[in-house]
């Protein structure tokens, strides 16, 4: 892995040095600083074909779960438009079920992908095909007719609580406020868990019509002791 960071490294920037050469005065490029949408069409291909061998490697020792096939081919592309990494895997790849063994393998695919990817190219997610198609096409999610669910839900609402987790606290060791986990790769965890939970709770209340709680507050409102808002305090609600 590392050797294939090296020689993806060296590519791009010495791609970046090229570019700029014309221009007066630069600071110097870092690998890191380069977005997807300014990789050249080379630079792009060849990316793509070192990540979509470094997979293969992974999926070629990965355990089957039930309805895979023992062989799988990969293929990533970088999306330069949505700056996404879209790795298409052949249907062979699709299980039975769309249960967590199979969010287990692709997180594995995912894991490395970025891993290799880190301080080198700037990636915005990573969208997965197979054959080209969303799973959904193969394995559909299927819910009960709207009728029987709105018969239910009127029967026995259900409630439930989606807690983004982490947030600000009070460090009495280090005597100051502080989110609970450090930034990584200029991101930090405890402030983008709550945009996961926004969109997690719409998704359940439209699905299935449930009351969803958030345990940590959503106001902008500032909380004094911190000096920061309250939606970044740790489970905390007004």
């Amino acid at each position: 892995m590392e050797a294939f960071k090296g020689i993806l490294a060296r590519s791009i920037v010495l791609a970046v040095a090229l570019a700029a050469a014309s221009m007066s005065a630069l600071p110097q490029v870092k690998a890191s600083e380069v977005p997807a949408r300014a990789l050249s069409a080379k630079n792009r291909v060849a990316i793509e074909r070192m990540l979509s061998v470094e997979l293969q490697k992974i999926v070629d020792r990965q355990e089957r779960i039930e309805g895979q096939a023992k062989y799988a081919s990969v293929n990533v592309t970088l999306d330069t438009n949505s700056r996404a990494l879209i790795i298409n895997l052949s249907k062979s790849y699709v299980p039975k079920f769309n249960g967590a063994a199979f969010e287990d393998l692709q997180h594995e695919l995912s894991t490395a992908a970025l891993e290799l990817l880190r301080d080198i190219i700037s990636i915005d997610g990573v969208r997965y095909r197979f054959d080209g198609r969303p799973i959904e096409y193969y394995i559909p999610d299927v819910l009960p007719p709207a009728s029987h669910r709105a018969r239910v839900l009127s029967v026995q609402p259900r409630k439930v609580a989606v807690s983004a987790g982490h947030g600000v606290y009070f460090h009495h060791g280090f005597n100051d406020w502080r989110p609970q986990r450090d930034p990584s790769n200029g991101v930090t965890e405890d402030f983008i868990t709550p945009t996961f939970v926004t969109e997690l709770g719409a998704f359940l209340a439209s699905r299935s019509g449930v009351v969803v709680a958030n345990p940590r507050s959503t106001s902008g409102v500032l909380h004094s002791p911190s000096g920061q808002s309250w939606w970044k305090m740790g489970a905390r609600s007004l």
